[in-house]
């Protein structure tokens, strides 16, 4: 009897392991916003860059390529397929970009700075900083994510993105992050 009841909580446990398996993996684990627009996703992410962005000193700016690193450059950032295996291209989407934080001072700083933006908004925030960590992550409640990360040499890289959206409601998916975002 009691052999049996095992069976059966096992058998449940990895019936629900598997259903969360199965539905995360179709689309990151990540849900989809049926009214969001891809020119929304894409503004509103921009939005949150540049308002973190004023949390830094002033003349702070996002850029893909650091003048202290120009070998390191990051990429267009765009539109991308919420999938996990990214191979079903009219599937959701979503908008998502990364940046070098060029002249934002002190990169500890300028992650703590972030951070308290981020709270300040009311997001959820999991500070990977203890323990000696070097990033950040900020969610809204909508599922727009920002995370900042300090590299070993001590400069800042932020990036972000936005919930997923239905391929429907897509326009321009082709159209790249913008390659510099000033302080407002």
């Amino acid at each position: 009897m009691i052999a049996s009841y095992r069976l059966a909580v096992a058998a449940i446990s990895a019936a629900v392991v598997l259903a969360s398996v199965v539905s995360c993996s179709s689309n990151g684990g990540r849900n989809v916003n049926e009214s969001l627009t891809s020119d929304d996703a894409r503004d509103r992410t921009t939005e949150y860059f540049e308002q973190s962005l004023a949390a830094l000193p002033p003349g702070a700016r996002l850029d893909r390529v650091h003048p202290d690193l120009p070998s390191s450059g990051v990429g267009f950032g765009g539109f991308k397929p919420c999938y996990d295996s990214n191979t079903i291209t009219d599937g959701p989407q979503y908008f998502g970009a990364s940046y070098w934080v060029v002249d934002g001072g002190d990169g500890r700083a300028g992650l703590k700075a972030l951070m308290a933006r981020w709270n300040e908004w009311g997001w959820t925030v999991e500070d990977a900083t203890v323990d000696g960590g070097n990033s950040a992550r900020g969610a809204s409640s909508e599922d727009y994510r920002l995370t900042v990360k300090i590299s070993t040499n001590g400069f800042l890289s932020l990036s972000g993105s936005s919930p997923c959206f239905p391929f429907e409601n897509g326009a321009d998916l082709d159209a790249q992050a913008p390659g510099t975002i000033e302080q407002p």
